[in-house]
């Protein structure tokens, strides 16, 4: 299983790495990630980023 962190997320969005925490961290909304955490590091399976993106670009047309 394929895994982002924030610090991977922030770099692929162009976003500050306080920007990814918050969506990671987010509950509500379309914003919502399905992260879990490693310890006490957040992840993202990258199909779920993926799915993610894809939602979100499809609500942007």
């Amino acid at each position: 299983m394929e895994c982002y962190t924030p610090s991977d997320v922030a770099k692929i969005l162009q976003i500050s790495k306080s920007q990814a925490y918050n969506l990671f961290n987010s509950e509500l909304g379309e914003t919502q990630f399905k992260s879990f955490k490693i310890g006490k590091s957040l992840r993202i399976r990258v199909s779920d980023f993926n799915n993610w993106l894809e939602k979100k670009a499809c609500s942007q047309i």
